[in-house]
């Protein structure tokens, strides 16, 4: 239960968990499983209670099931949890987790009878030593989880949950972000189960093929105890991050690299919970509103401040995240210098139209007029025949059902710091009522830590929007991390010199129900 401060506790009892996001729905229809842990220590004293909280069986496997210890770890678990010696456990549950040193394992698995088609996850610690070097080197080969499957053959063993630690699983928030549980297995069952129990968890489980990738896993195992064999004070959770760059660019690799996998291993390929936002469309020459972006862009006429925020703004990722398609009628809420409503011309095309708002307090008081003038040049000569000014006052746009998607960047937690929560509500009653039925809000602002001056910040807490966009009359559909920056301790100013376009930001799409 407590986080593991002997590693050598820490290699033999395992490790667990951490957040994630956008669980898929639980099937009303399926009835939890039995979960069988194999060993009672700091993995699973973690473990066992979390999962009977999400409605599973927990039978715990001990030496001395009639312990005081053990007796206790069943009361605090619940849900109808018990123990009985490991064979008996294990036979009796549907999956069974091995939380045990590496010594015993194969006795207590021939003990069982084989296991015979169940899913056996293994997430410990193989034999190992201390190298030369000081650091830890398993000695298993060639993988822990390979010789567990070869003990009991007719099992599907599953490999996960050995890369991180058990104050994760009692604290799924404690990592400040997702962590990434890779999971290698020759089973697709099995590694949708083991991937199921870590979304519900809130962890982020990642398809790392095989069970031979295992070998990979433990590796990671190794890498992750270097901060704490080093002595340092932080050390580090695993965190893979989607990326569409190799579809995106139709990469197949040459021949002596390129998979060769079957037509019926592709179609096997084990369905994993969707934990993280949606990919970003890729950006190629074959989207008309890529093609016009960056046209817009290379415009040897653009404002020359825009060129250092295409970076930090990536209107066209954003823009396609909130389904912006051309021809629709947008609404850039608040413009100011205009930098999002030109690329929002160029990606709604000619047949859109764009609304850009501002009011004339904004325009001719704000920084000497700075805005004023910005947009005057912006808009001189037709350069931009599809926009349109609108000066109104913000709780009071119009438009009512004319606009099919509004965005507003980096400007809410100024109208709720600033103006109060009512403003703030009327504000974005004003949008709600501009947008068709079934339209579209994209939300941008920078992220704020709770009990920090946010108002002096410019900086808001992502639940603090939520709540104000629900309040509202929006429906949040998707979240965001695109413009994630771990490197924002969110304790400076928005425009520090040292933040200054590189914010932790979050990134919403709010819409507007359609009854």
């Amino acid at each position: 239960m407590l986080y593991c401060r002997n590693l050598f506790s820490l290699f033999l009892a395992g490790w667990i968990f951490a957040p994630a996001v956008l669980l898929a729905e639980e099937s009303p229809e399926r009835p939890k499983e039995t979960i069988a842990i194999l060993g009672t220590g700091d993995m699973g004293d973690s473990f066992g209670p979390r999962l009977a909280s999400l409605g599973y069986t927990i039978i715990y496997g001990s030496r001395d099931p009639d312990s005081e210890k053990v007796a206790a770890l069943v009361r605090e678990t619940g849900n109808g949890a018990s123990a009985a010696t490991s064979d008996v456990a294990a036979r009796q549950a549907d999956i069974v987790l091995l939380a045990l040193p590496w010594e015993p394992i194969q006795g207590v698995l021939e003990s069982t009878g084989g296991l015979a088609g169940k899913t056996v996850i293994d997430l410990t610690w193989p034999a190992s030593e201390v190298a030369d070097d000081g650091f830890w080197e398993m000695t298993t080969r060639p993988s822990g989880a390979e010789v567990i499957q070869s003990w009991i053959p007719d099992a599907m063993v599953v490999k996960a949950f050995g890369t991180t630690a058990s104050n994760i699983i009692d604290d799924p928030d404690s990592a400040g972000g997702a962590v990434s549980i890779p999971i290698a297995s020759d089973y697709r069952q099995a590694k949708e189960v083991t991937a199921r129990l870590a979304a519900e968890l809130g962890l982020d489980p990642v398809d790392a093929g095989p069970l031979r990738m295992a070998r990979n896993i433990e590796a990671m195992m190794e890498l992750y105890l270097v901060p704490h064999v080093q002595g340092r004070e932080a050390g580090w959770e695993f965190y893979f991050r989607r990326s569409n760059y190799w579809s995106c660019n139709s990469y197949t690799g040459s021949e002596d690299v390129e998979g060769g996998l079957t037509e019926e291993q592709l179609a096997n390929l084990a369905d994993f919970p969707e934990t993280q936002p949606p990919l970003a469309p890729c950006v190629n020459e074959t989207d008309p509103m890529a093609t016009r972006i960056a046209a817009q862009q290379k415009s040897p006429d653009r404002h020359e401040w825009d060129f250092r925020r295409d970076a930090a703004r990536r209107p066209y990722e954003v823009f396609r995240f909130l389904g912006l398609e051309e021809g629709m009628v947008a609404l850039d809420v608040g413009a100011y210098a205009g930098y999002t409503t030109e690329m929002l011309a160029a990606a709604v095309g000619p047949a859109g139209k764009v609304y850009s708002h501002n009011t004339e307090t904004v325009l001719k008081t704000y920084a000497d007029g700075y805005y004023d003038r910005t947009m005057a040049e912006r808009l001189a000569n037709d350069r931009l025949p599809n926009v349109v000014m609108h000066l109104r006052e913000y709780d009071d746009l119009g438009l009512d059902g004319e606009v099919d998607l509004a965005f507003l960047g980096n400007l809410l937690h100024d109208f709720y710091n600033r103006d109060g929560e009512e403003n703030a509500l009327a504000f974005l009653a004003s949008i709600h009522e501009a947008l068709k039925p079934g339209g579209v809000l994209g939300v941008m602002d920078h992220v704020g830590i709770a009990g920090r001056d946010n108002k002096a910040l410019h900086r808001m807490t992502p639940q603090l929007a939520r709540d104000l966009l629900i309040r509202s009359g929006f429906e949040i559909e998707a979240e965001s991390d695109m413009f994630a920056n771990a490197n924002d301790d969110h304790s400076l100013m928005v425009y520090s010199d040292e933040i200054y376009l590189q914010t932790d930001r979050f990134l919403f799409r709010a819409r507007k129900p359609v009854q």
